[in-house]
């Protein structure tokens, strides 16, 4: 499995703007990638920043799926202060509850 972090900074009075955007547009937009397992968006208590990650069943899937991911930084101009910084990992474990 593989993942992509997205780390950026959020304009504080675009956070609820954000989050709406993530659930109604961009969750759903990697759901239609193939080999998407995944997506976790990790927030600081202020909101400010955040990190978003996205699994990946191979490492294919998680390159196919950069384009989605230039076209949601179009649509999070004005809710971003700066375009998100992405790395690649290798999951070495994976657990669930």
């Amino acid at each position: 499995m593989y993942a992509r972090v997205n780390a950026t900074e959020w304009n504080p009075d675009k956070v609820q703007d954000g989050m709406r955007l993530t659930e109604d547009t961009i969750i759903p937009a990697y759901q239609q990638c193939s080999g998407f397992r995944g997506y976790m968006l990790l927030t600081e208590p202020s909101g400010d920043k955040a990190m978003a990650i996205t699994l990946w069943e191979t490492e294919a899937d998680m390159e196919s799926s950069v384009a989605v991911a230039r076209a949601m930084v179009g649509e999070l101009k004005g809710i971003l202060r700066a375009p998100p910084v992405a790395q690649n990992y290798d999951v070495r474990f994976y657990v669930q509850e």
